[in-house]
Parts: C-alpha cells; sequence; structure tokens
C-alpha cells in the first residue's frame, strides 16, 4: 500500500543532518573577520552599504568562507572550505536563474564565485586550485551573459549629481555600479595569476583601453551617502592625477595622497598576463624592452604612493619585481627542473638552465627576487599579505634555488647593469636601508636567504598556500 511504499522511499532517501552551514554566531565572526583582514586587500565588496538579505545569500556565504581562514584554527579553516565546496555546487546548479534575473541578484553571484576562486587560489589544495582554473573561463561568459564587461567606470553618470533628491538611492545605485567594475578587475587579476601559475595565454585582453576603472579608495569606503557626495564634488574640482594620461578620467583622478590601488593593482597585473601570452609565443629583446620601459612607466606613475613598505601595504612592488623576474626567465623551466614532472631532468633543460645562470638575466632575475625577500621581511607580522604575494615569494626562491645550484665558481659577483632599477628610485629606496644597494653588486647574494624566504612563506599569513611553497622549497 501507499503507507509501505512511503516507508520504502524515506529508506532510500540518505539521512540528512542539520550541519550544512556551521551555526549563526560562528557565521557572524566570518564576516566580521572577513571585512576587517580581506577587504582591504581585495576590495571588491562595498562595505558600508551590504546588508545580509535574500539577494545576496551566495556572497554572504563566500564571505564566509574566507572569513573562516581568519579564525585561525584548522577546524574553523575546515569549515570554511565545507561551505566553499558547498557553495560551488550551489552555483553550478542554479547559476542561469541568477543571470537571467540580473541587477543585483547577478553581481552577487558574480562577487560570490570570485571569492570564491580567490579561495581556491589560495586554499593549498591542488583539486581546489584545478577546479577554480576550470570554471574561470565559465566565469568570463557568466559576466558577459549578465553585461557587466559593458560597465568600464562608475563615475560616469555620477558625474551629473545636481542636488540633494533622493541621495541615498543614488549612492546605493553608484555602489552597485563600482562593484561591477571592481567585480571585472578582480577577474583580470584572477586571469593574469591563472595564466602564470599554468604557463599559459590569458583569457582576457589586457591592454589598458580595455580594463575597468575603479575609483580611488577613500570614495569605495565613503560610509555615508553625504560622505561620498562630498568626495564627488572635490573629484571634480580637484587636479589633474598623476596616473598615466592614457588611463585618466574622472574615475581615476587622484586627489591629495590618494590613488585608485585597484587601479594600480590591473594595470600591473595586465603587463604580467601580457608577458606570459607572449612566452606563449616569442619572447624577443624588442618586446623585453618595450615591456621594460611599460613596467617603468608604471613605477614612475605610481612610486609616490607605494614608496615604502608602509604605504604599500598591497605589497604592488613586489608584484613589480615579480612581473621582471618573468621577464627574464622561464618559471616553466625552473619548474621542471625542480621536479615538478619527475626526478629525472631532461639534457635540455639542464643546458638551458645553465646558460641562463651564467647569461646577465639571470643575475637580473636574483636581484629583483632578493628585493622581493627584502620588502616582504619588512611587512609587519600583523598584516595580512596580497592573494599575490605567495607566488611572488616562492618565485623568489626558485629562482634563488636554481642560481645556487646551477651557477659555476666562476659566476661574476661584481656590478650588474639593470636597466629597471637604474632609471627608477629603487635602488635608492633600497640604499637606505642597506649597506650596499642589491642595484649594484651580487656580492649580497647569499644561499642562506633560501632559508629566510622558506620561513617567511610558513610563518606568513593564513594563506594555506604559502605553507605548501614552503614545503616545496
Amino acid at each position: 500500500d501507499e503507507a509501505y511504499r512511503a516507508g520504502l522511499s524515506s529508506r532510500l532517501q540518505p539521512c540528512l543532518h542539520d550541519d550544512v552551514l556551521p551555526s549563526a554566531d560562528f557565521l557572524n565572526v566570518c564576516i566580521k573577520l572577513y571585512f576587517a583582514k580581506f577587504q582591504p586587500i581585495f576590495p571588491i565588496v562595498h562595505a558600508p552599504s551590504f546588508r545580509p538579505s535574500s539577494e545576496n545569500a551566495l556572497l554572504l556565504l563566500s564571505i564566509c568562507s574566507l572569513g573562516a581562514l581568519f579564525v585561525g584554527s584548522a577546524g574553523a579553516a575546515a569549515r570554511g572550505r565545507g561551505i566553499f565546496k558547498k557553495l560551488n555546487k550551489a552555483i553550478l546548479a542554479s547559476w542561469e536563474v541568477y543571470i537571467y534575473r540580473g541587477g543585483r541578484e547577478a553581481l552577487a553571484m558574480a562577487q560570490a564565485v570570485a571569492l570564491g576562486q580567490t579561495f581556491g587560489m589560495l586554499s593549498g589544495n591542488p583539486n581546489d586550485l584545478l577546479m577554480t582554473e576550470s570554471f574561470h573561463g565559465t566565469i568570463i561568459a557568466w559576466a558577459r551573459q549578465a553585461g557587466m564587461f559593458q560597465i568600464k567606470d562608475s563615475l560616469l553618470d555620477a558625474n551629473h549629481l545636481d542636488s540633494d533628491e533622493e541621495l541615498e538611492t543614488a549612492w546605493r545605485s553608484w555602489s552597485q555600479v563600482e562593484e561591477t567594475v571592481r567585480v571585472l578587475a578582480a577577474l583580470h587579476i584572477h586571469d593574469s595569476e591563472f595564466a602564470a601559475i599554468f604557463h599559459h595565454e590569458p583569457l582576457l585582453r589586457h591592454e589598458p583601453g580595455r580594463l575597468p576603472r575603479c575609483c580611488i579608495d577613500e570614495l569605495f569606503v565613503a560610509s555615508t551617502a553625504a560622505q561620498w557626495q562630498t568626495m564627488i564634488r572635490s573629484l571634480h574640482c580637484s587636479t589633474p592625477s598623476s596616473e598615466p594620461q592614457h588611463r585618466a578620467s574622472v574615475g581615476m583622478t587622484a586627489m591629495s595622497n590618494s590613488y585608485a590601488f585597484m587601479n594600480a593593482y590591473v594595470l600591473l597585473s595586465g603587463l604580467n598576463a601580457a608577458i606570459q601570452e607572449a612566452r606563449c609565443a616569442t619572447l624577443n629583446e624588442a618586446m623585453i624592452g618595450d615591456f621594460r620601459y611599460r613596467l617603468t612607466t608604471w613605477y614612475e606613475a605610481y612610486f609616490p604612493s607605494i614608496r615604502y613598505s608602509s604605504r604599500d601595504p598591497h605589497s604592488l612592488i613586489v608584484l613589480w619585481h615579480e612581473a621582471f623576474m618573468s621577464l627574464y626567465v622561464c618559471f616553466d623551466l625552473l619548474e621542471r627542473v625542480i621536479g615538478r614532472e619527475g626526478s629525472s631532468m631532461k639534457d635540455g633543460d639542464i643546458a638551458r638552465i645553465r646558460s641562463w645562470v651564467a647569461a646577465l638575466e639571470g643575475q637580473r632575475c636574483v636581484v629583483h627576487a632578493m628585493l622581493i625577500h627584502k620588502r616582504l621581511q619588512a611587512l609587519p607580522i600583523s598584516a595580512e599579505p596580497a592573494i599575490h604575494v605567495p607566488k611572488a615569494l616562492f618565485s623568489a626562491g626558485l629562482v634563488l634555488y636554481c642560481y645556487a645550484k646551477f651557477r659555476s665558481t666562476e659566476a661574476p659577483h661584481g656590478d650588474v647593469d639593470i636597466p629597471e632599477l637604474r632609471s627608477s628610485d629603487v635602488g635608492r629606496v633600497s640604499a637606505q636601508i642597506s649597506v650596499e644597494p642589491p642595484t649594484a653588486s651580487l656580492r649580497q647574494f647569499d644561499p642562506s636567504t633560501l632559508y629566510n624566504i622558506t620561513d617567511l612563506l610558513r610563518r606568513q599569513g593564513h594563506w594555506e598556500l604559502s605553507r605548501r611553497f614552503a614545503s616545496i622549497l
């Protein structure tokens, strides 16, 4: 009968426990830690206007998964990964619903996915990394379907605020557009990171004219609509920015001691992506010279804002040095040499690595690696490193290891000609904190620096990826 059938049906169903999500108290702690620790280094959520709702439920869960990493216990991190895995399945099962609804819900889903990608990149789990890289193109397609790539600048419509009427509505409407711009910026940054990690061409085009233009940092963190309006009016009256002319717009105009961190980040990541694309084709001397010029131009534009470590909490100079290392060496080769594909090395790879060590490019690369180490040594232990820092520090360690292992006893230790350091202020700043500027000589090179880098990776931040890189070194 039907009662017996219902009993059979219930026996076939798995026994469900209410353990899909942790307690509300735990989730609240995760949310607070996210905005205190992660939001400053990757600001794609407009914190002043963020309120949990049915529309942004997926985003809230993604925030909790990242916030769990900052609790400081293995159990909390495991809960965060559990949320991350369940959230991925939920998004894959219902993404078309959010895309078709559009508006706030589509944006919240895109933000949730962008944060989920970040979690997968930093978790240190190879399966998480492979999954996020595999779905990266899918996420870009979703953003295109939702019309997000048509938005480039959130301040184009805000330029015409003539009255205080419905100011709160205007502020929230602007914040939604700015969040869209920042999601696009995050996708470009991730695209560059994936290209570098997996040694392939980027999926997005990273020409400056195509990149999203984020507003200045102070405007994004304005806590009220009135503060936001005051800053908008100040922007219209401010002097032209020191940022590159091809990027000049109202949204990037700098106020006193202000700059758009995300713009600097996206531009530099774009240069890194372009280097990866060139490596997949033919990277010749003319292209290297062009990339050197573009990287130096970036540095000169943003140098006043990030001169010292205390003024560069996002470690953009570290990414700048990493870009030059990518210009001077093929990291795919270095990874093969240290055993990524097995303990046996091909004769061709050994010959290439010995040639690189003896060449000027190898010496330049070592200097950039030492400057990355020096810069990150100055990072306070309480500071949360930016998402590119673990890979950059590991890359520096990889360069130093290969240089120490394969250099000959007759390797030069004298002056090294490094045009990008000679033409910038990096060398002079380094000289202020060092007896001898590393831009001038390799005499400072010490293989024991590799152990210091390993220790720094093991102690720095909450990303398990850092610990995994430390174990490899």
